[in-house]
Formats: C-alpha cells, structure tokens, sequence
C-alpha cells in the first residue's frame, strides 16, 4: 500500500485536500478480501477525521 495526501490554497480562506492510495494484496484467494477490507477502513477514517475537522473549524 502506499499513497499521497495533497492540500492545494483555493483563495485566501479555502483549500482543497487530494487523497490517492494504492493497494494491493498479492495472496493467492484472500488478497481481494485484504484490498477490500483496507479500502473500507480506509474511506471509514476519511469520514471520521472530516467530520472532526468540520466539528473543530466550527467552534
């Protein structure tokens, strides 16, 4: 697995965050379970650090 997090300005008080991620499991009848599995914590932890972060910019 591996991947890359980039933030880019939009204007003076925005900015845009990018998310690319490889994964690949190489074993013989699970390596999709494995892919799967990742990618779905993976979007799950997205979810959960978007929601504090939008809970901590609007105190």
């Amino acid at each position: 697995m591996h991947g890359t997090i980039g933030i880019e300005a939009e204007g003076d008080e925005h900015c845009r965050r990018s998310d690319s991620f490889s994964i690949e499991a190489s074993i013989f009848g699970v390596g999709s379970r494995i892919e799967s599995s990742v990618e779905k914590e993976l979007l799950s932890a997205r979810a959960k650090e978007y929601a504090f972060l939008t809970r901590w910019l609007e105190r």
